[in-house]
């Protein structure tokens, strides 16, 4: 899902995948 080696992401987009996925019970990456 997520592809940090292509893609750089900043901690605050990471921790709103995280929220969007523990809203819809997505545990996995």
């Amino acid at each position: 899902m997520l592809d940090t080696s292509r893609h750089y992401y900043t901690v605050k987009e990471l921790k709103r995948v995280l929220d969007v996925m523990s809203y819809y019970k997505m545990n996995r990456f």
